[in-house]
């Protein structure tokens, strides 16, 4: 190949490195790939990606929302084509991203995910993964308002007649023939498997169905980020933050403890959107056109205002409280 020793003692003292077309040949020689010959690993193991996810999701505690945000893009771009930790970023962002503090952020943060999941789909060969990542996709399109895009994806996967949907019974089966009687009934109650703290939507309308029926009869814990499930089947709820209870209480008496619903607004023109803050210092910008009046009381001068100038509008709409809301006034995001 024409490699003298001097060129190598200059490679090992990092005086200069060898041109591209030379890598190649030397990977060859040695029998192994460019990326071990550079000691590169494009593969994290699922211990590593666990370390990740659980690093990621102190930073989305302590640090600011778009450092920690430009964390998980550095490593995601570090990290490509390792699927399972791009799913588990996807993750990430779908259960921290009520901590933007717009309505426009926390949808690019939720779309950024989206397009992660397009990306493992379109190259992963990795069945289980793709399985993985077409459910997230599917629940972060419901997040986003796009049930019809979540039920193409689903409804194929979910058919009865196909065997792949006839591997949970399977599982169950195995359990039990082996004697593994609590985790036959676990896989009864709650097919598929958590993702590092993330349960599978697969069956999700089921179990909630399931935790309704339930509480009548005992006590049910349950721990999730998605807060319109909490208003679906909680009594008692507490909001947790760095650790702490931050707030509790019965659904109704914390609803009593939030401010009054918002009103939101949404002109036609931006220019008059613009005209609107200016003149109301008070009302928040949440997209391009958009903004959000959470003093209902001022809302009768800002329609005279709008009828004195004949400006406009798209939207006029009542917000109703959510908890979601109240955990974002709660943390202080």
């Amino acid at each position: 190949m024409g490699v003298t020793k001097a060129s190598v003692s200059k490679w090992e003292n990092a005086q200069s490195t060898p041109d591209l077309q030379l890598l190649i040949q030397l990977a060859a020689f040695f029998d192994v790939t460019v990326d071990e010959l550079l000691g590169y690993e494009p593969q994290l193991s699922r211990e590593q990606i666990r370390r990740c996810y659980a690093e990621l999701s102190r930073d989305f505690a302590s640090l600011p929302f778009e450092a920690a945000l430009e964390k998980t893009r550095s490593l995601a771009h570090q990290y490509y084509s390792c699927y399972p930790l791009i799913l588990q970023l996807s993750v990430l962002y779908w259960n921290h991203h009520m901590l933007a503090k717009t309505e426009e952020g926390r949808k690019q943060v939720l779309e950024e995910a989206v397009a992660w999941c397009r990306h493992i789909l379109g190259k992963c060969s990795d069945v289980g993964v793709c399985s993985d990542a077409l459910v997230v996709k599917a629940g972060l399109d419901l997040q986003l308002g796009r049930a019809a895009e979540a039920i193409d994806a689903l409804e194929p996967v979910s058919d009865p007649s196909r065997m792949a949907g006839q591997n949970a019974n399977l599982l169950v089966q195995a359990y039990q023939m082996t004697g593994k009687q609590e985790k036959a009934k676990s896989e009864k109650l709650c097919p598929g498997k958590a993702v590092f703290g993330f349960t599978e939507l697969v069956g999700r309308k089921e179990l909630l169905d399931i935790l309704v029926s339930a509480k009548e009869q005992t006590t049910v814990l349950f721990s999730t980020h998605i807060l319109s499930d909490v208003e679906h089947i909680c009594d008692e709820i507490a909001f947790l933050h760095d650790g702490k209870i931050v707030l509790q209480g019965s659904v109704e008496d914390v609803r009593k403890g939030r401010k009054a619903a918002a009103t939101e607004l949404e002109t036609e023109r931006t220019e008059d959107a613009r005209k609107l803050l200016t003149a109301f210092p008070f009302l928040k910008a949440t997209g391009k056109n958009s903004l959000l009046l959470e003093e209902t009381k001022r809302l009768p001068d800002i329609l005279h205002f709008l009828a004195d100038r004949e400006i406009p509008m798209l939207r006029i709409e009542r917000r109703e409280a959510k908890l979601e809301d109240l955990f974002m006034e709660v943390v202080g995001r």
